[in-house]
């Protein structure tokens, strides 16, 4: 994972969720989050050094655009990138 200054520099007009919505989603479509990769909130959190609840609030647009879904215990899935809607 990288920094968020480093992906998205002078961002600093959107939100951190916003932010996170736009780089993980980034990393779903370039393949970088392979779909169907079994990955841990708490872990993703800690690698971007941001809040759990920052972070479902961009899982939340996530799961909108069907970038997404949440399984169980604190554990997600990322989609394929054919599936994610803009």
């Amino acid at each position: 994972m990288t920094s968020l200054d480093s992906v998205l520099p002078g961002a600093r007009s959107t939100t951190t969720p916003d932010r996170i919505f736009s780089v993980i989603k980034e990393a779903i479509v370039e393949g970088d989050i392979l779909a169907g990769s079994k990955i841990s909130e708490p872990e993703l959190a800690r690698a971007y050094g941001i809040s759990r609840g920052t972070l479902r609030e961009a899982i939340g647009r996530l799961q909108a655009c069907r970038a997404w879904w949440s399984g169980v215990r604190m554990w997600a899935h990322a989609s394929s990138p054919s599936a994610v809607v803009s």
